[in-house]
């Protein structure tokens, strides 16, 4: 027998499959040359990862959900720091 679907259960589900299109169409991206675009969608990602998934993450479990906390925001940091030096780069090309 299934266990039952309870609200964080089907958040943390939706958020999985948002956050999996979001990272396979940063991939697809990447994988045609479009650096910039591609770093956008895994940034597009982390956001909803961040926003959604914890949330979910710390309705079920609190302190695991830290970690979890810490690790997204390093990802986003890394993300946005590298999205600002393609942004400067192209800028200072043209």
């Amino acid at each position: 027998m299934a266990p039952p679907l309870d609200v964080t259960t089907i958040g943390s589900g939706l958020t999985v499959l948002v956050v999996g299109g979001c990272t396979v169409l940063g991939v697809l991206r990447l994988l045609h040359g479009d650096r910039r675009p591609g770093l956008k969608w895994f940034y597009r990602a982390s956001v909803v990862a961040l926003l959604f998934g914890q949330f979910f993450a710390f309705l079920s479990l609190q302190f695991v959900a830290l970690i979890g906390l810490a690790v997204n925001l390093l990802v986003l940091g890394a993300l946005k720091a590298e999205l600002n030096a393609l942004v400067q780069h192209d800028d200072s090309g043209r």
